[in-house]
């Protein structure tokens, strides 16, 4: 899947594509509306700043949200699409 930003087309992102320690900000929420209610009640909504504490490989990843870490199944985090952060280079 891939999202349009202006002219140019860039791959969509997500959690599991990231490594250990990084950063991102939530872009959008796939699936339907009961995924996305869920993500949003652990505070996974658009806007929100997530960092990749835990996992590897195709399994689960342990996601911190705020104060809070969530462990989120390898099939849900594939529908959470973000942007990297600069600041965490």
């Amino acid at each position: 899947m891939r999202h349009s930003d202006g002219n140019t087309m860039m791959p969509l992102r997500t959690p599991a594509d990231l490594r250990i320690g990084r950063s991102c900000r939530v872009s959008a929420l796939g699936k339907g509306r009961s995924f996305r209610a869920r993500m949003v009640s652990l505070g996974i909504r658009p806007g929100a700043i997530l960092t990749v504490v835990g996992g590897h490989g195709t399994g689960p990843r342990l996601l911190q949200v705020g104060p809070q870490r969530v462990m989120i199944g390898a099939e849900m985090v594939r529908h959470i699409f973000v942007t990297e952060e600069p600041y965490n280079e």
